[in-house]
């Protein structure tokens, strides 16, 4: 009866040490298993011959191995893993790269041989280099812009808004710089004493670009902004969507008939425009209800783009 017993506490022990063991092993399994990838939306940052420094909607950055097909400014939507946050940037394996939003850079020509130009662009790189961010306090008022230093006052704009994370001394200079541009594109303003009609084809399709974006970070900033500064002006903010299509399909159906090559770029920037915007065929058709002669010319760089 003894020997019975000890058996069966034996049996006992057996039991439990292999259910320990069995626990152990599923515990050590699990973890090796276990899914640490992540997926974060970032801009590009900084491109080098074999890596990127990207940013995220959260200001942290990130150092990536990757390089192909990508450029600065391009917002991308990224899975990573084997992360190390014990760096600065943080360091990781890419799994996979999509690119959300793609930078189009449009080869600008300018004639004009003036070195104040170059004066002023360096003046505004200086700014650029010790944080002022106030658009204003890059612009002279008495020297004309080139194309150039026009599409670098929007870019500044644009990233401001990528920087705002609501920090209100950005606030001012902000709604400042995007009623600037707006009344640049279609009130007859001017930037650094330029006119929109001054600049050159590739020019305006790169600001027009950019100010899709910037009216786009305006509404998701600014609720209301765009209705509140309408109500107390003559002029119209709140349809600057429709406005810029209309004209970027113009520029770039004139383009289309005479320079190849800048037609490849401007359908090349629609296509991105679409994804990026969420741009339907509706869309445009309803912004030519009063414009049906140019519905046929835009199908055309629509469909190819």
């Amino acid at each position: 009866m003894k020997n019975r017993v000890d058996y069966l506490k034996l049996g006992l022990v057996i039991l439990v040490f292999g259910f320990v063991l069995f626990f152990i092993s599923y515990l050590f399994y699990q973890n090796l298993t276990k899914d640490t990838s992540k997926s974060i939306t970032a801009t590009v940052k900084y491109k080098a011959d074999d890596y990127i420094i990207v940013e995220d909607v959260n200001n942290i950055e990130y150092k990536l191995n990757v390089t192909d097909d990508i450029d600065e400014h391009d917002v991308l939507s990224i899975v990573i893993d084997d992360i190390d946050d014990d760096v600065s940037p943080i360091t990781a394996n890419v799994k996979s790269i999509d690119i959300v939003s793609k930078t189009i850079n449009f080869t600008i020509e300018d004639n004009k041989e003036d070195n104040t130009n170059e004066n002023i662009t360096n003046d505004i790189d200086d700014a650029k280099n010790n944080n002022i961010t106030s658009t204003e306090e890059t612009i002279p008022n008495t020297t004309t812009y080139s194309d150039e230093e026009v599409v670098s006052y929007v870019r500044n704009i644009d990233n401001n808004l990528d920087n705002y994370n609501n920090d209100s001394s950005l606030a001012s200079s902000i709604k400042s710089g995007f009623v600037t541009v707006i009344d640049f594109l279609f009130y007859d303003g001017t930037i650094g004493n330029k006119t929109f009609k001054e600049l050159s084809s590739a020019a305006k399709l790169q600001v027009l670009s950019m100010a899709l974006a910037i009216d786009s970070k305006i509404e998701e900033y600014f609720p209301n902004y765009k209705e509140e500064i309408s109500t107390t002006s003559s002029r119209i903010y709140t349809n600057i969507k429709e406005k810029v299509m209309e004209v970027y399909l113009d520029i770039t159906v004139s383009v289309c008939q005479d320079n190849s090559e800048l037609c490849n770029s401007a359908k090349e920037g629609l296509s991105n425009l679409k994804s990026s915007f969420s741009l339907t065929w509706n869309f445009i058709k309803d912004i030519a209800v009063d414009n049906i002669d140019k519905l046929k010319d835009w199908y055309e760089v629509w469909r190819e783009s």
